[in-house]
């Protein structure tokens, strides 16, 4: 008889005539409280994709922030060009003594708590396919089309790729050194300075390694900018520094 009337209750329970019933009693849930190692499991479980969301991209922000905060900002660019194994072998084995160099002729003309040259070496030797050699030739070009590269290191025969491309005259292509530094011994077919010898290269390590055909010029091209004009007149100065061997920093 007890069985029937509990059946008749919970009849009544689930369709909703009675709220509640004497006969059947709910189990209320015990809420069980998680301590120390079992909390932090059960928080893993439920939130592990929320906790490793949070932590790839926090880690992705500073990684970017880092970057961005940490690179110096450079006073002065220059192009450091390599067309044959030797010079490429020292262009690449010295590139940031090189760089180095250039910034002790550097003035601060970001006014900041430093003073960085930033060097761009190109190899133009270890090219071995075409498309090898479009890669090579665009990051020149792009360069020297900006206009704020201007100061340009290399042999004498990575020049010639230069002057070959544009198809200008040699001093339409360079500015005349030798209105800028008259009866200057280093100074060869009115353009090309030559490092060997100099504070520049004892400087950045390579006197000793320097060939007699490893030079400095630079770029009359392309001053129609602000931008440009400004590089030019830094370049200016820092060239000036170099052949008269001024060390300032």
């Amino acid at each position: 008889m007890s069985y029937n009337n509990d059946k008749r209750e919970l009849l009544k329970l689930k369709q909703g005539l009675i709220d509640d019933s004497e006969v059947i009693q709910k189990e209320e849930r015990e809420e069980i409280e998680l301590r120390g190692k079992k909390k932090a499991e059960n928080f893993w479980y439920h939130y592990k994709i929320h906790v490793l969301m949070i932590l790839f991209f926090g880690f992705m922000f500073t990684f970017f922030a880092v970057e961005i905060f940490s690179k110096k900002r450079a006073d002065i660019e220059f192009l450091m060009l390599a067309s044959d194994e030797y010079t490429s072998a020292l262009v690449f084995s010295f590139s940031s003594d090189i760089s180095g160099a250039v910034a002790a002729f550097t003035p601060n003309f970001d006014e900041n708590r430093y003073t960085h040259a930033q060097g761009l070496p190109i190899d133009l030797f270890n090219v071995f396919d075409n498309n090898a050699y479009m890669a090579v030739q665009t990051k020149l070009f792009t360069q020297i089309r900006t206009g704020v590269t201007r100061l340009i290191i290399g042999d004498r025969e990575a020049f010639d790729r230069i002057i070959g491309e544009t198809q200008n005259d040699i001093n339409t292509i360079f500015v005349d050194l030798t209105a800028l530094f008259p009866n200057n011994e280093n100074i060869t077919e009115n353009v090309f300075w030559r490092i060997e010898g100099s504070e520049l290269s004892r400087l950045a390590g390579i006197e000793e390694f320097c060939s007699d055909d490893f030079y400095l010029a630079l770029l009359a091209l392309n001053q129609e900018n602000d931008r440009q004009k400004r590089a030019h007149e830094r370049s200016l100065i820092v060239l000036e520094n170099i052949v008269n061997n001024r060390v300032i920093n």
